[in-house]
């Protein structure tokens, strides 16, 4: 004897013992999905926090290279401009300069992070458009499985 399934309503089908007592497959891939979604925005916040502390120590380190001052060379306090009238014949600036070769490495390592930085930001997002496109498409299939189901149960359709 052909037991008609179809026809009947999931919830009977689950007493007799034909369908597992869990959760439908939709409603745990859902869970799933948004958890999936969640890892993957916090991951891409977390590289944006990182590269903005990136950004912000370059920004301190150009700005206390440009922002240096005239050092005193012994313990008087007086700087090497008060001394110019007494003894002209120290120098007046002590100030010790990067070579430009050492700055311009420090700078092409920073851009070389954020570049890396931009790069994993990118593909974390392609991946989540990604998932959200087959996110899109699954519940497409789950719609049709449900128009499916309730055409059979509401018994327009009867082979």
């Amino acid at each position: 004897m052909r037991i008609p399934l179809r026809s009947w309503p999931r919830s009977r089908i689950r007493k007799m013992g034909f369908l597992p007592l869990v959760p439908s497959a939709a409603r745990t891939t859902s869970r799933t999905r948004s958890t999936k979604w969640r890892s993957l925005r916090n991951k891409v916040e977390e590289l944006e926090r990182e590269l903005f502390k990136i950004q912000e120590e370059n920004k301190a380190k150009q700005d206390s290279d440009e922002d240096l001052e005239i050092e005193d060379d012994d313990d008087t306090g007086v700087g090497a401009q008060g001394r110019l009238s007494s003894l002209p014949d120290i120098r007046i600036s002590t100030k010790t300069k990067r070579p430009k070769n050492q700055s311009s490495v420090v700078l092409k390592e920073t851009l070389k992070q954020i570049k890396e930085k931009d790069e994993q930001i990118l593909l974390l997002k392609e991946e989540v458009r990604k998932s959200q496109m087959k996110v899109k498409l699954k519940d497409k299939e789950i719609y049709k499985l449900k128009s499916r189901i309730s055409k059979y149960s509401s018994g327009a359709n009867t082979n």
